[in-house]
């Protein structure tokens, strides 16, 4: 058994999943990882220190970049579980004309480095697609997936197909009743909602999710790409969301934003640090903005950590005292976007998925 369920409240779930170098428990965050800039910022070493058992990296990059490594643990420096993606980022942001990645190869190379968990060559579905690009997304999709079928079947590696179709929630639908009959597939990821987390716009994840939850098998974990502030952590879990990723922590870190449960501020817009992490508990806001811009970048980020790891240890203990929406109800007071999210859990067809799940 790959993956176990340890714990339930409302859809979420604590669980265990088994790689090859180890077992994770979930819910779980991946921090993006960038193999080629990010450790002068903030050194994989840091990422174990925190508690941090897992990472995503990117294997498009790496093989761009360099052409082969031995083997991916070794090179990050990391003996945790190391997650690839194929590249399907670098496709959202500069599109198929700009960015070329052979299917079969990427995901030879994912198997070869020892990647534990990776994700085939999928084609993300962006957030403005018409049904017809949605449609190809999901199409090719699905070709490439059985592409790899021989290679992901052999493999020691979990792999993650990606469903497809984004806010098309027809499309998505049927994507997912398709993926579902592949076999050899460990984890099963939402597709291309990152620029939809980047806009606030959590209703339309929230749809994906809940059309995705009621056609996929519930002894799978799922994957949500791009959820990395932690607003919307304890919303995603109660609807059944087993893993997530995301390069907030850093990418907020380098524009000088500070995270909190509920809201971001500019660091400079601070007067006090409203926070008791190990960098709060040593800095303030004057002597955060006097360090270097490394060490400030790498603070701030270090920081954001925090409160993204303080976050997911709460919706466990949550899910783990049987009181997930109390929690959901105390975050919905935050933000505006998220009072929305909580009438949207009082409907009854999401209330009836989250008895089911």
């Amino acid at each position: 058994m790959v993956f176990e369920v340890k714990d339930k409240d409302l859809g979420g779930r604590i669980g265990k999943l088994v790689t090859k170098s180890g077992t994770i428990e979930t819910p779980a965050f991946f921090p993006v990882i960038n193999p080629l800039k990010q450790f002068k910022e903030v050194p994989v070493s840091l990422l174990k220190e925190l508690g941090f058992t897992q990472l995503i990296t990117n294997a498009y990059i790496i093989k761009k970049s360099l052409g082969s490594i031995q083997e991916i643990h070794k090179f990050l420096g990391f003996d945790g579980v190391v997650m690839t993606d194929s590249g399907a980022y670098q496709l959202l942001r500069y599109g198929l004309r700009s960015v070329y990645i052979d299917p079969v190869e990427i995901v030879r190379f994912q198997d070869a480095v020892g990647s534990d968990i990776a994700v085939i060559a999928d084609i993300p579905t962006r957030d403005d697609a018409t049904y017809e690009e949605a449609l190809y997304s999901v199409e090719e999709t699905l070709r490439r997936a059985k592409m790899v079928l021989d290679i992901v079947e052999r493999s020691k590696t979990l792999w993650v197909l990606p469903v497809q179709g984004g806010i098309h929630l027809r499309l998505l639908r049927r994507s997912a009743l398709m993926s579902k009959e592949l076999e050899g597939f460990s984890i099963y990821a939402i597709g291309s909602p990152v620029l939809l987390m980047e806009k606030y716009e959590y209703s339309k994840v929230i749809e994906m999710i809940l059309t995705v939850k009621k056609v996929l098998p519930i002894d799978k974990p799922i994957h949500l790409f791009g959820a990395g502030h932690p607003m919307i952590i304890p919303f995603i879990v109660a609807l059944g969301v087993d893993m997530f990723d995301s390069a907030s922590y850093i990418l907020y870190a380098r524009d000088g934003r500070y995270i909190t449960e509920g809201i971001t501020y500019k660091l400079e817009d601070l007067d006090y640090l409203p926070c008791e992490c190990p960098i709060c508990s040593k800095y303030d806001v004057k002597s955060l903005l006097e360090l270097n811009v490394e060490e400030r970048i790498r603070n701030l980020a270090l920081h954001n950590l925090y409160v993204i790891l303080r976050e997911i240890k709460r919706v466990k203990v949550a899910i783990r005292e049987g009181r997930l929406w109390e929690l959901l109800e105390e975050r919905g007071r935050s933000h505006p976007s998220l009072r929305y999210l909580l009438t949207l859990f009082r409907r009854k067809d999401i209330s009836k998925l989250i008895e089911l799940l």
